[in-house]
Parts: structure tokens; sequence; C-alpha cells
């Protein structure tokens, strides 16, 4: 399976084969940005070493709620089961609503219910400054901070 979105990093020259990036990266999904924020500010103390900071943060169309009684088909399927299913088996669930070429971006359905609806990602990404200060993830300079939103049905939109 080929991940919608892969951060790939790399040495620019050849001589640092075995080189080690000090990075420190964070994705929520069910968790505010506040939160997030100081989960990362923790981690960014307790290791000064680091000389990135990755936040992503994934909205979803709707807010998750739980299923309700003409929903319960979703937890008849699921808990009848002896163990989680592994991704392959999972996804073989999926209704597919477009044909397999379709650029446009659909809610992922299993048993009539909606299960992820996503509606944008915000990427955020810091550096380290020359200074050798600790990343301030609260300092929206654009020289050491970069910031971009994936849309739906968009192409991604980066600035820095």
């Amino acid at each position: 399976m080929t991940p919608d979105l892969s951060i790939i990093l790399m040495p620019m020259n050849e001589t640092a084969k075995n080189y080690e990036l000090p990075i420190i990266g964070e994705c929520t999904f069910s968790q505010d940005r506040l939160h997030l924020e100081y989960k990362l500010q923790c981690e960014i103390e307790a290791h000064p070493e680091v000389i990135m900071v990755v936040m992503i943060i994934v909205s979803e169309v709707k807010d998750y709620h739980c299923p309700h009684l003409e929903e319960l088909k979703v937890w008849d399927v699921f808990s009848a089961e002896p163990e989680c299913r592994d991704f392959e088996s999972f996804l073989s669930l999926r209704e597919l609503l477009l044909p397999g070429n379709s650029s446009v971006v659909k809610p992922v359905r299993v048993t009539g219910r909606a299960l992820c609806n996503i509606s944008n990602v915000k990427y955020y990404v810091w550096v380290k400054n020359n200074a050798g200060d600790n990343i301030n993830i609260t300092n929206r300079d654009p020289e050491y901070m970069a910031h971009g939103v994936c849309n739906l049905n968009l192409a991604p939109n980066f600035t820095a």
C-alpha cells in the first residue's frame, strides 16, 4: 500500500551515509492543538539536540461521535470478531464509492458508517536557529518555520 503522504529525509551528500537527524514529529487526529503544542514543547525541552520539529493536524468534516442505535451494525460486525483485523483485512471491508482512478476524496465507509472523513491536513515545520536555542513552536518567523494546508480535493499549498 502506498501512503498518501511521505516525508523523506536524507543527507545532501554521500559522505554522511549513517547520519542521524534529531527530529521530533507528532500527528494529531483526536487531540486539540493546545494539548499537542504543550506535548511538543515538553519534548523539545527534554531533548535540546532536536534540530527540527514537524506537527501535523488532521481535521475531519464532522467531529467523531459514537455510533447511534441505527448504526449498531458497525458494533455488531467488529465486536463479534475474536481479534483486531490487520490493515489489509480491514481495508477489504471498505465500501468503494468511486472508480479506483478517481482523484476525488470520499469518506472511508465500513458497514454503512463513515469512519473517516478528512477535510484538511495542516503541516507545521520548525528548524533550529543558528544561535543553538531550543526550537520555540510559538515562533512563526518564516526564517525558521514553514506551514501549509492540504485541503480536500486540492493540491498541497505550502508557504514559508
